[in-house]
């Protein structure tokens, strides 16, 4: 064979020796193409979704702590727009104290549900101290986040809610090494949505939205002010940490619609039990989903399906539906929570291997 037919010759994809050098070389056919795809081709099995499992590329730009942080921002959106709907349905201080109670009467179950044993954190005065402050700070935050949110229309509500955290994350980011500029773009974009839609002229709506951004600027200061707390209380597992905010956010919420009310008994013998259905199982559904979803384990991803799905329900229901289908909504709502829950954790446990006999099975259910 001369070298005229050696130089016509297309290299075959499984072999291994370079291809000679050739002035323009001749382009691969079609169907050999699809051959080699099809000889890397690998069909699905039933192991489960992790992160592991993921391409490279897709691991390195979504990693588990952006996705986590970018389903937090989105569930706290979602959750922050539904209670502004309720707050502003009407227009009375005591309805946003039952509100608020509801809330935190969710969220302190949810951590409870999450959390099967917990453990005292060892350490000295100045690390227990600051887990207490850490709570309160948390606390006021939320406080500070869901008053500026009174002041406001939906839409306005929808962008001011993704300010708090951007701001208190920027400092971290910008002294992160690794890139993250889809991130940052992001948060840079809601955070000029937000600024615009505050310093807006609107006839009669400047001075609110003003005094709105001093609530969200001060929840801003309260959540990076709980990095200050961070080195001191790191080895403190999260979950003490979020049931100390929790139980915090509950008892002052509980003072606050005490104040508020005039006969503090009428928050538990006159309630509303959709409007406090909807809003207990939000925040529940919340802490509860995000918290397992945080596990890392084969579960992850519909976690995060299934925390948004409840927050996007929730939110359209009071939105869009008459007052008098709401309970029954509710009750749905009650009952997509419960299935949801069911199927995760059969999922869960399905996936899970099982230990060698006599080995040591911790239940940990939260973190």
């Amino acid at each position: 064979m001369g070298p005229e037919q050696g130089a016509d010759r297309v290299q075959s994809p499984w072999s291994s020796s370079p291809p000679a050098p050739t002035g323009s070389p001749a382009p691969e056919p079609a169907w050999r193409r699809w051959l080699r795809l099809l000889s890397t081709f690998r069909p699905r099995t039933h192991e489960p979704t992790t992160m592991t499992s993921m391409p490279a590329a897709v691991t390195a730009v979504m990693d588990s702590s952006s996705i986590q942080r970018i389903t937090l921002m989105l569930g706290s959106s979602l959750m922050w727009t539904m209670l502004a709907v309720l707050g502003r349905r009407r227009h009375s201080l005591e309805h946003t104290a039952r509100l608020l109670f509801y809330v935190s009467f969710g969220a302190f179950v949810g951590v409870l549900s999450c959390t099967l044993r917990m453990t005292r954190p060892q350490g000295s005065f100045a690390v227990n101290a600051s887990v207490v402050l850490r709570g309160f700070t948390m606390a006021f935050a939320f406080a500070a986040r869901f008053m500026s949110l009174i002041h406001l229309r939906i839409v306005d509500s929808a962008a001011l809610t993704s300010m708090a955290p951007v701001l208190a994350d920027l400092p971290s980011m910008a002294r992160s090494t690794t890139r993250k500029p889809a991130w940052l773009v992001f948060s840079l974009t809601c955070l000029g949505a937000a600024m615009g839609l505050l310093l807006y002229q609107v006839e009669g709506m400047r001075p609110q939205r003003l005094q709105s951004f001093g609530w969200a600027f001060l929840s801003a200061c309260l959540v990076a002010g709980q990095q200050v707390f961070t080195q001191t209380t790191k080895d403190v597992p999260q979950g003490v940490l979020l049931l100390h905010s929790s139980f915090t956010s509950l008892i002052l919420s509980t003072l606050f619609a005490g104040n508020v009310l005039e006969c503090p008994k009428d928050l538990l013998t006159k309630v509303d039990m959709g409007e406090m259905s909807v809003a207990s199982q939000t925040a529940f559904a919340y802490v509860f989903f995000v918290s397992k979803a945080r596990e890392g384990d084969q579960g992850l991803a519909n976690m995060y399906k299934y925390s948004l799905d409840v927050l996007m329900v929730c939110a359209l229901t009071w939105t869009f539906l008459p007052d008098d289908v709401v309970p029954l909504a509710s009750y749905a709502a009650a009952l997509f929570v419960l299935c949801a829950v069911v199927t995760a954790e059969v999922q869960r446990l399905s996936y899970t291997p099982r230990p060698p006999p006599g080995a040591k099975v911790i239940m940990r259910f939260f973190m």
